[in-house]
């Protein structure tokens, strides 16, 4: 049985989106995965879903070192247009990134749930869906 109903990866290599939505299915957390392979991709995405009232991710994946928008550009913008208003999706950073300060400045997002280094398992992802479940969960790294 699925835990959500739709998950978004917005990352730029298409081997680790494969490697996510495979990790997703294979632990039943959704049977519908969709990835974006940029920041304005995602945006089009999510504004498409809403005008076309669409299921939305209850969950995006978002990684911070994508070319031309950066995670941060993306949450920013995410936030400026309103989806954190519009949309029930909550977001967790996905990053090879393990500096403090990026999991700190990602943290301060009201969206932002959690930060999830690379590779994505199987124990991160229930914590993630434990997180969406349980939203007075302390939203602090790991």
């Amino acid at each position: 049985m699925n835990k959500l109903n739709q998950v978004l990866i917005v990352d730029d290599d298409e081997v680790n989106n494969l490697f996510c939505k495979i990790v997703i299915e294979h632990a039943g957390i959704s049977g519908d995965v969709h990835y974006c392979m940029s920041g304005p991709e995602a945006l089009d995405y999510l504004t498409a879903c809403i005008n076309s009232n669409s299921m939305v991710p209850d969950l995006i994946l978002l990684d911070i070192n994508m070319p031309f928008m950066d995670g941060f550009h993306f949450l920013n913008l995410y936030h400026e247009l309103g989806f954190h208003e519009k949309l029930p999706s909550k977001i967790s950073m996905l990053s090879s990134s393990d500096i403090e300060a990026d999991i700190k400045a990602a943290l301060q997002y009201e969206s932002v749930i959690d930060y999830v280094t690379k590779p994505l398992s199987e124990e991160a992802l229930n914590r993630l869906v434990y997180k969406l479940n349980n939203p007075s969960t302390d939203r602090s790294y790991g």
